[in-house]
């Protein structure tokens, strides 16, 4: 007979009343015999709540909280959560079909992974559809990451007690919170990695602008609390001789973000931090075709 390990699906949301009933949808497709949907409406003002009572079902619990954010609205659902295994997916993204039994099947033949995430599909405003593959695995994930997130949200299932030893999503990161809670995760636990697309990424043709004040303070916080974390000396001892080119690397992509707003004091600030951090920083700053000349 087959395992069905328990799977609490956590999914925020925020004024998606128009998106939920595909998302949700797109879980009990998969027709896992031992799962529950935990919907955190994080204060919506639209017509959520009244588009959940209409989707209310035994496998569905919702729990509606003032506005905070999709960290705090996760934790809020990984908190509730009685599964063994945590699944994620965003109220305007879906799951393909076959997406829990592909990802578990593989976790049977890898029993030592804390958790596992896969490619994914990204549908644009235009109906296009790409894929993009993350092709990252083992202990190469986490140095990885180091230079950025490469993991989709909704692809992501972790065990349950990973959580107890990494902490939940961090609730003052207005941005990033998946980057630094991949990050954590894979300095401690084995992540399996399936080379399959099995979720869809809806990209709206306007999406939300993170205020780059905004996104420098998240992006330090998470790289400072990171090299802080003992584990990762340990268990990746190389990384703490990378620690000075990587905030150098930070700093060139946020420099140029803001050079991007002609907000070049901020430009300035940021290039000369990252000189002093690392001297490549220089190659980054150059435009790209006198980098390669």
């Amino acid at each position: 007979m087959p395992c069905y390990p328990s799977v609490s699906v956590v999914i925020p949301a925020y004024n998606s009343a128009a998106l939920l009933p595909d998302a949700i949808a797109s879980v009990r497709a998969q027709h896992w015999p031992d799962l529950e949907i935990i919907v955190v409406d994080d204060g919506s003002s639209d017509h959520t709540p009244e588009v959940l009572q209409r989707l209310a079902g035994t496998d569905m619990r919702c729990i509606r909280q003032t506005n905070t954010g999709p960290a705090a609205a996760r934790n809020t659902g990984i908190l509730a959560a009685r599964g063994q295994w945590v699944a994620f997916l965003d109220a305007d993204d879906l799951w393909l079909p076959g997406k829990l039994a592909t990802q578990f099947d593989a976790i049977a033949h890898h029993t030592e992974a804390g958790f596992s995430y896969t490619d994914d599909r990204q549908r644009y405003a235009n109906g296009e559809e790409h894929e993009r593959i993350v092709g990252v695995t083992g202990r190469r994930l986490f140095t990885e990451l180091l230079w950025g997130n490469h993991l989709c949200t909704p692809t992501v299932i972790v065990h349950r007690d990973c959580f107890d030893q990494v902490g939940l999503f961090d609730p003052k990161l207005r941005t990033g919170e998946d980057w630094d809670m991949w990050l954590r995760l894979s300095a401690r636990f084995e992540g399996l990695y399936v080379p399959r697309p099995l979720s869809l990424i809806r990209k709206t043709a306007n999406p939300q602008k993170v205020d780059l004040k905004t996104l420098e303070s998240c992006t330090l916080r998470v790289l400072n609390r990171l090299f802080s974390r003992k584990e990762v000396g340990q268990r990746y001892p190389a990384v703490r001789a990378q620690r000075r080119q990587v905030y150098a690397w930070h700093c060139t992509v946020l420099a140029k973000s803001y050079l991007r707003h002609y907000r070049v004091p901020a430009f300035l600030r940021l290039a000369l931090e990252g000189l002093r951090s690392h001297p490549m920083t220089v190659l980054h700053l150059l435009p790209k075709h006198a980098a390669a000349s």
